[in-house]
């Protein structure tokens, strides 16, 4: 295994995009592999910095890419290494790169690692866990909603909805769960199913969901602070699970905190079901 200070052509740079094709086949074919579950893809970043690359011979052999976004958050959206380098060389000179980029502001690192070297490169510096988030699936079962008597509707979302849709995202969430105007444009573009809730005053609340082979996924949920316990979210829930059983599908997942019992408590009404299937979630204060 290739040890970084033992190879005086190793090049630390910003990634260009020349080097696309061949961090698709990075990706593709080598083993260590830490992918962030978002939006947009590894690749979707390529033009937003930090992004780097490590190279052995004028080979690419590692990357970082932890952008920001939404503002002063940066999650880590790919870390990759092949296997003829250490892994903890690779993230040492890269991670160094990322703290210079980002030493004149503060920000918050945040990384959801899925495998144990990963997650172990992250306790070695200092990240600390925050978090876990686990699946919960719906699986056709039946659902008692009461008659909706509060005085809000549910209606499809479009486009002109974003920037109050992202008035409720901010003032709902914790700041590393936010998402930025472009990350909901780019969520409302993927969603196959997309509803507001609003009363006379606007937009209170949100849900986006998207699909796949397997099934649906209520991809984001939210409701303002101000409206909560008022059946808002139960609607705009009963609303994906009859969208998905119109459409055939038998089951509909659903990612939430441990520790968000009022998230908890309204899917469990619903009838959903955890699998047992939990990520951590671990940041770093730089």
């Amino acid at each position: 295994m290739l040890k970084v200070s033992e190879n005086s052509k190793v090049n630390l740079r910003p990634i260009h995009e020349s080097d696309r094709h061949e961090i698709v086949n990075f990706i593709h074919f080598e083993p260590y592999i830490h992918r962030h579950l978002g939006w947009r893809s590894p690749l979707e970043w390529i033009t937003t910095q930090p992004y780097y690359v490590m190279e052995s011979n004028k080979k690419i052999v590692a990357a970082l890419a932890c952008p920001e976004d939404p503002q002063h958050v940066a999650w880590v959206r790919l870390f990759c290494v092949s296997r003829q380098v250490s892994f903890n060389d690779a993230w040492s000179n890269l991670w160094t790169m990322v703290v210079k980029y980002y030493q004149s502001k503060s920000i918050t690192i945040a990384a959801m690692p899925m495998q144990a070297w990963f997650k172990r490169i992250l306790i070695t510096n200092s990240f600390r866990h925050v978090y876990d988030v686990e699946m919960l699936i719906w699986e056709q079962s039946p659902v008692m909603i009461p008659e909706n008597s509060s005085p809000f509707t549910i209606r499809l979302m479009t486009i002109n909805d974003l920037p109050e849709v992202q008035t409720v995202d901010s003032d709902s969430f914790g700041l590393i769960w936010r998402n930025s105007y472009d990350a909901l444009e780019i969520a409302f573009h993927q969603a196959v199913f997309a509803t507001v809730a609003e009363d006379k005053n606007g937009i209170v609340g949100y849900q986006i969901s998207t699909q796949s082979q397997i099934g649906g996924h209520l991809a984001r949920l939210a409701v303002h602070p101000k409206v909560q316990s008022r059946g808002i979210g139960r609607s705009l829930v009963q609303g994906v699970l009859e969208y998905f059983r119109q459409h055939g599908f038998k089951n509909v997942t659903v990612n939430t905190q441990t520790d968000n019992h009022a998230s908890l408590s309204l899917y469990r009404k619903m009838g959903f079901v955890t699998t047992g299937e939990e990520y951590p979630v671990y940041i770093l204060d730089i």
